[in-house]
């Protein structure tokens, strides 16, 4: 297995704000009001994963062939468009649409990012971009822990399980997915023991040092809990 220290790189004094969280926590919605609120750029870290799932279904590669879902990873064209009014990831250039949010990607994006040398070369990319394009809210679930681990301005989000669930079936709602609540609830367990694992491999804490915990569940909007970070980040910077 690599190094996983390997990919620790301090940015100094970059303004990173990194928002981790675990499934359905409204972590990449509140991002994207953060960004906005601050004038910063959002980098969407799960979409990478994601895209590196679908090109793997799209060539109908099986994902246990490891070494071409590592190629894909190291070679997939990947990039943000942060001029539109939601910030867009772009394979080759081109939106892939709904895609990114099918069940089976959101499984296919599970079990590649299972893959050390994928989320070292994913890990790779999100540092670099941060050293482009240095006032960036990234968020993810290893943001804060293992990414940009030096970064200014760190929080966790989370919601009971059931707010979770409640919150990704409307939201598939939307997207036309049709889910059964108690199976988004099985998926999102499923996903959180992932992670979770995944973190503890890596000798990571599921939280990152110094990050304040935000539980939303009690919080009636997205805009809401974006407000107390902006809050935060405006009064931790004077």
């Amino acid at each position: 297995m690599p190094e996983f220290d390997a990919a620790r790189i301090s940015l100094g004094s970059t303004m990173i704000i990194t928002l981790d969280g675990p499934s359905a926590s409204g972590k990449t919605t509140v991002a994207e009001l953060v960004a906005a609120d601050l004038g910063y750029h959002c980098l969407k870290t799960g979409e990478m994963y994601r895209a590196v799932g679908l090109e793997a279904h799209r060539q109908r590669l099986p994902l246990d062939r490891v070494e071409s879902v590592i190629q894909i990873a190291e070679s997939i064209n990947l990039s943000f468009d942060w001029t539109r009014a939601k910030p867009t990831l772009l394979i080759d250039g081109y939106a892939p649409l709904g895609l990114l949010d099918l069940p089976e990607i959101t499984e296919a994006a599970k079990l590649v990012s299972e893959i050390p040398q994928v989320r070292l070369a994913l890990v790779k990319r999100q540092q670099q971009i941060g050293r482009d394009w240095p006032n960036l809210v990234a968020e993810g679930r290893d943001q804060g822990s293992f990414v940009f681990p030096d970064a200014p301005h760190k929080f966790y989000l989370t919601a009971t399980d059931d707010c979770r669930a409640k919150r990704r079936q409307e939201k598939w709602l939307v997207d036309g997915i049709v889910q059964d609540l108690e199976e988004v609830r099985r998926t999102i367990a499923a996903r959180d023991a992932h992670d979770r694992q995944t973190l503890e491999r890596m000798g990571l804490d599921v939280i990152p040092a110094g990050a304040m915990v935000i539980d939303s569940t009690q919080i009636p909007s997205a805009r809401e809990v974006a407000d107390l970070i902006v809050s935060s980040v405006k009064a931790k910077r004077g």
